[in-house]
C-alpha cells in the first residue's frame, strides 16, 4: 500500500536568546515543520547525536560552544544534516570560514524569516 501522508520534515534550533528561539520555532511549525529548541550547542549536541533531523539552524554567539565549535564536532562525528548558521557577525572572511565547515547557508540577524523558510525547503 502506497501512503499518501506527507512526512514531517524536522528542525533543530539552537538560539541563546529566549524571544528569538521561541519565535523562530514557532513560525517555522506554522509550515507543518517539527522545530526542537535549544539555548546552547552542548544541549543540542546531545539531541543531534541521539536523534535525526532533516536540518539544523544555530546561532553563532551561543554560551559555551559557538556555532561553529558544534559545526566542527558535528563534521568530525560524520554528522552530514544540512547547517544554517545565524549570526550578527558579517564580511566574506566570516562566511568563508563557515562554508568550509560545510555550512549550507549563512544568515545575517537581523533576521529575515521569510528568506530562512525558503533556504530550508530547497535544502530538505
Amino acid at each position: 500500500m502506497i501512503s499518501t501522508k506527507k512526512s514531517v520534515r524536522s528542525v533543530i534550533l539552537i538560539e541563546d536568546d529566549d524571544l528569538l528561539r521561541l519565535s523562530i520555532g514557532r513560525f517555522l511549525a506554522l509550515y507543518d515543520l517539527d522545530v526542537k529548541i535549544y539555548a546552547s550547542g552542548e544541549e543540542a549536541l546531545r539531541a543531534i547525536c541521539d536523534d535525526t533531523c532533516d536540518i539544523i539552524i544555530t546561532d553563532f554567539n551561543l554560551p559555551g560552544m559557538n556555532g561553529l565549535e558544534l559545526v566542527k564536532i558535528m563534521r568530525n562525528r560524520n554528522i552530514t544534516t544540512p547547517v544554517i548558521l545565524v549570526s550578527a557577525i558579517q564580511g566574506s572572511d566570516f562566511e568563508t570560514t563557515a562554508l568550509t565547515l560545510g555550512i549550507a547557508a549563512v544568515f545575517t540577524k537581523p533576521l529575515n524569516i521569510e528568506e530562512l523558510k525558503e533556504q530550508i525547503d530547497r535544502l530538505i
